[in-house]
């Protein structure tokens, strides 16, 4: 016998399938439980609605957790290693701080921050003519 997480769990791999997002999310959801689970699923429909609820919330604290700072609302690129942070910390200070962590240069790109051996990603920027920040400035900029 399927449970109603299970009809929940195969309703959301058949919307993510079918590309449905946004608005179109919750109407499909809930009318995919109704038609699999026979009608009977009122109350489980209703923890639905409050557990897409709850995520909505917790996603709109999230974003009001992310600071303006220097990097907020900049395209930032990271290149080389880096001695202090690993890519995936020094990734989540700059999206903490409002970045846009982007993985390919373009003339789109705001900053790029350097480490050791950046590579062709550097002398990409530098034929752009992009904003090139060292480590130490990253660090002194990232603790304000």
């Amino acid at each position: 016998e399927k449970t109603i997480n299970d009809i929940i769990d195969k309703s959301i791999i058949e919307m993510n399938n079918l590309g449905i997002k946004g608005k179109e999310e919750t109407p499909y959801l809930l009318s995919k439980i109704a038609e699999l689970s026979n009608g009977e699923s009122l109350e489980a429909n209703i923890k639905l609605i409050e557990g897409l609820k709850a995520v909505k919330v917790n996603m709109l604290q999230h974003k009001q957790q992310v600071q303006e700072s220097y990097f907020s609302n900049k395209k930032v690129i990271l290149t080389g290693t880096l001695n202090n942070y690993t890519r995936n910390e020094a990734k989540a200070l700059l999206e903490a701080k409002g970045a846009i962590v982007v993985s390919s240069v373009s003339k789109n790109t705001d900053i790029v921050i350097v480490g050791l051996d950046a590579g062709s990603k550097l002398q990409k920027a530098q034929n752009l003519g992009l904003r090139i920040m060292e480590e130490d400035e990253f660090t002194s900029l990232i603790s304000d």
